[in-house]
């Protein structure tokens, strides 16, 4: 562990809802839903990968211009 590494608030788990096939994987930070995802490996490059975060938060649309949000 390395600290002040800002990775290190960053957790996955499986979205447990029975009725989704396959399961969700949810990234949460400092507790919080910030993103999910379909595949384990697009989740774990998400936590890793501050570059993509930022370049994701970029490129989405906030909730009140129409977007999905979580």
């Amino acid at each position: 562990m390395i600290d002040g590494d800002p990775n290190e608030a960053y957790e996955i788990d499986p979205e447990r809802d029975a009725a989704l096939q396959p399961p969700l994987w949810v990234v949460r930070c400092n507790g919080i839903k910030v993103r999910w995802f379909a595949a384990h490996n697009q989740a774990e490059r998400y936590i890793a990968d501050p570059e993509l975060r930022a370049k994701i938060r970029r490129e989405e649309k906030p909730l009140h211009l129409g977007g999905r949000g979580l």
